[in-house]
C-alpha cells in the first residue's frame, strides 16, 4: 500500500466489518480516513480504535440521505483540505430479502437497494468531482452481483447494478486520469 500517505479517503459502512477493516489499512498506510456510518456510536469508537500515522474523522451519515452524504464529503474537504479517493462499503442484507423472487417484499427490496445501490450512487456523485488526475474509487458489490446465489432479490439485483455502475464510472472518468474499481467479496466476517 505505497503512495497512500498524505491522501484522504472517505469509507461509508466504516463502524464494522469491511468498511473498518478499510479503514483501518488506510490510516495504517499514512491516509486521513473521513469514517462514514449511520451507527454513530459505533463508528466514533472505530475512529478512535483505529491507529496509524494517518488520521480519521468519524461521520454519523445515512447514505441513502444525499444531502447528508454531500455533508460528510464537504466536511472531510474542510478537515483534511482534499478528497482522493472513496471507498462504498455501506451494504446491507435483509433477513426478509431470504426469499425466491414472486415472494420478495418490495419495501424490504426498496431498502435493500436504497442503501446498497443509492448509497453507492451519493457517494460516488458527492466525491467524484472532487477528485483530480490519481483519484480513485472502489465500489464494493458481491459474488452475488456476478453469478447470484439462488437467494436475495435485493441484494443481488443491488450488488449487480453496482457492478455495472463501476463499469460505467471507469469509462467515464478514466480518461480524466480517475480509477474506478469493484472489489466482489464472498462471504466475509
Amino acid at each position: 500500500m505505497d503512495g497512500l500517505e498524505g491522501r484522504t479517503y472517505v469509507v461509508t459502512g466504516a463502524a464494522s466489518g469491511i468498511g473498518r477493516g478499510t479503514a483501518a489499512r488506510l490510516m495504517a498506510a499514512g491516509s486521513n480516513v473521513a469514517l462514514l456510518d449511520r451507527d454513530t456510536e459505533r463508528v466514533a469508537a472505530a475512529a478512535r480504535e483505529l491507529a496509524g500515522p494517518g488520521e480519521s474523522l468519524a461521520l454519523g451519515c445515512d447514505v441513502t440521505d444525499l444531502a447528508a452524504v454531500d455533508a460528510a464529503v464537504d466536511a472531510t474537504v474542510e478537515r483534511f483540505g482534499a478528497v482522493h479517493g472513496a471507498v462504498t462499503s455501506a451494504g446491507i442484507f435483509h433477513p426478509a430479502d431470504m426469499v425466491d423472487l414472486d415472494a420478495v417484499d418490495l419495501d424490504v427490496f426498496d431498502e435493500v437497494l436504497a442503501v446498497n445501490l443509492r448509497g453507492t450512487v451519493h457517494l460516488l456523485k458527492a466525491v467524484l468531482p472532487r477528485l483530480g488526475p490519481g483519484g480513485a474509487v472502489v465500489t464494493i458489490a458481491s459474488t452475488a452481483g456476478l453469478r447470484g446465489h439462488g437467494f436475495g432479490p435485493g441484494y443481488t439485483a443491488s450488488k449487480g447494478a453496482v457492478v455495472a455502475l463501476t463499469r460505467l464510472v471507469a469509462v467515464q472518468y478514466g480518461p480524466r486520469g480517475i480509477r474506478a474499481n469493484c472489489v466482489c467479496p464472498g462471504a466475509t466476517a
